[in-house]
């Protein structure tokens, strides 16, 4: 990877040239319901894009994986209801609760 390249990735997912940014998820791995990320209006904040896949964040701190194949044509926004998410919310609680954190 050239240095370009490096600190391209660096400025686009906040990690160092050859890490990997799906690490930095703050989930704590207690066990949530989807309720708890839907809730009294919360939000999902874009973190970042990486091969196909767009990472959103709950308020409460659940990394989640939205595979830009699953949407079509649809316009993802920097900060969104998180209720439109649940789809992918509960696929990342559900895959959380078998182990596989991303």
């Amino acid at each position: 990877m050239s240095d370009t390249q490096g600190h391209l990735n660096n400025r686009v997912t906040g990690c160092h040239a050859g890490s990997n940014p799906v690490s930095r998820t703050k989930y704590i791995g207690k066990k949530m319901s989807i309720k708890e990320h839907v809730i009294d209006n919360q939000k999902v904040k874009f973190q970042f894009y990486r091969h196909g896949i767009l990472y959103y964040e709950t308020e409460k701190g659940l990394l989640f994986e939205v595979p830009t194949s699953d949407v079509g044509d649809a316009v993802f926004l920097k900060e969104d209801k998180a209720i439109l998410f649940m789809r992918w919310i509960r696929k990342q609680l559900e895959a959380n609760a078998e182990g596989m954190v991303i």
